[in-house]
């Protein structure tokens, strides 16, 4: 271990992406997310996937 690894604490936008994570369910499944900006950017990439599937099913039922 080095000496970064043993003083990193959980910050604001750790907690904040495992808590949107936990709630889309559009979680990582097979690897971790370590840095800030990688988690950041899975999150956009989750609410895009989350507007667009609701986009969808809204049109579909608006064909309805």
């Amino acid at each position: 271990m080095t000496l970064e690894n043993v003083l990193w604490r959980p910050g604001f936008v750790d907690y904040l992406f495992v808590a949107f994570n936990t709630s889309t369910a559009f979680s990582p499944t097979d690897a971790p997310v370590l840095s800030r900006w990688a988690k950041v950017m899975m999150m956009v990439q989750s609410t895009i996937s989350l507007t667009t599937l609701a986009v969808l099913v809204g049109r579909g039922i608006n064909m309805l």
